[in-house]
């Protein structure tokens, strides 16, 4: 990372990103990381799941220039769970850097056919950099009382392992006399 900058800061998927229109600021709306297919169809052992329907989500890519001023090439790579690369077309994006505090958001509007379960990862590239990597994990549910394909999504932040495999609500609090 060159400390001069520019310097990554936001790379991730919500289910919406939205910018205002008077002032070009920007929301992400619920953070995911892990989406669920949901459907009825109980598969047999070793059976392929059928074709999902494409999975539309959006993605926040910002960067702030720092002491940088010029012009550089922002690339996304999107990594299979088997480990294939695929470098979706308009996977590139020209970034103009004016100095400061003034950077550079990148929307993105995908629609992925997403084929395996597993871990899927973006790799940010400024130039040839690699910044970050955001994180899809995408999970088959067949057993589900859903009455076509769907997907449900989710995110880890905060998540520990314990937290996860709790049934209580972070707020509350395990009552000591049943321990």
């Amino acid at each position: 990372m060159n400390p001069d900058g520019p310097y990554l800061a936001v790379a991730a998927l919500f289910d919406s990103v939205l910018q205002e229109k008077k002032d070009d600021r920007v929301s992400g709306i619920r953070l995911t990381e892990r989406v669920t297919a949901n459907t009825n169809r109980p598969l047999k052992e070793g059976e392929p799941f059928p074709p999902l329907p494409p999975l539309q989500i959006d993605g926040l890519i910002a960067f702030r220039s720092g002491k940088f001023e010029g012009t550089k090439k922002v690339r996304l790579e999107l990594v299979k769970p088997n480990g294939d690369i695929v470098t979706p077309s308009r996977a590139e994006f020209p970034a103009v850097f004016k100095g400061g505090e003034r950077g550079v958001n990148i929307i993105l509007n995908l629609s992925l056919q997403l084929g395996e379960p597993g871990l899927y990862w973006f790799n940010v590239y400024l130039d040839d950099d690699m910044m970050t990597r955001m994180p899809l994990k995408l999970i088959i549910n067949a057993q589900s009382q859903q009455s076509s394909a769907e997907f449900q999504t989710e995110s880890s932040i905060g998540e520990t392992e314990e937290s996860a495999q709790s049934p209580l609500h972070p707020s509350q609090k395990p009552d000591p006399s049943q321990t």
